[in-house]
């Protein structure tokens, strides 16, 4: 007859990863999302709460000190050796609605398709006999284009960690949050 230790540590917490924190688990700290890495969030969309409707996203998401942007005026090459040197990363599983997941990507090619035109439209004008024209609405384009294609991003963002194990994440909105509240007070 085996016994059972009243001491021991539950299953559902057993899956512990080989930092000693659960990856299955995270764990709301006001409008932050507390996780490991890799972390799978329930079937509710960030942005709206809907849980009918929605896509799997998969985004590995990178923390990295605000001072390192300093170590441009040094160079790029150094900028990029201290960004890999020193980012910390965590793989998160989310989900958006699909009407909200198809409008992110519409702004990324739009924006894309900004970017191209803008840079035409620039090197165009460099080699025209009136460059103001075509060089201004190149600039106004490739301005126009990085806006879309920060808007088309996936809306989460790893804001701080420790030890490159535990990451708070925020970009969710409050109909995410009223959603798990009801999900968890149902008991899913």
């Amino acid at each position: 007859m085996l016994e059972e230790n009243p001491y021991a540590v539950p299953e559902s917490v057993s899956g512990l990863a080989q930092s000693g924190y659960p990856t299955e688990r995270f764990y709301v700290d006001g409008n932050l999302i507390m996780c490991g890495t890799p972390v799978a969030l329930p079937a509710i969309c960030v942005i709206t709460g809907e849980t009918e409707d929605v896509v799997l996203m998969t985004k590995t998401m990178t923390w990295v000190p605000k001072w390192i942007y300093i170590t441009l005026f040094v160079g790029v090459l150094v900028l990029l050796i201290v960004y890999l040197l020193l980012r910390k990363q965590c793989k998160t599983n989310f989900y958006l609605s699909r009407k909200l997941r198809n409008r992110k990507r519409w702004m990324t090619f739009a924006g894309l398709v900004s970017l191209v035109g803008g840079i035409i439209l620039v090197i165009a004008g460099a080699n025209s006999e009136m460059p103001g024209i075509l060089v201004s609405l190149g600039v106004i384009s490739v301005i126009c284009a990085l806006g879309l294609l920060i808007l088309g991003q996936p809306p989460l963002k790893a804001v701080r960690h420790e030890n490159g194990i535990k990451f708070w994440l925020k970009g969710f909105k409050q109909p995410f949050f009223d959603q798990l509240r009801v999900m968890y007070a149902n008991g899913e």
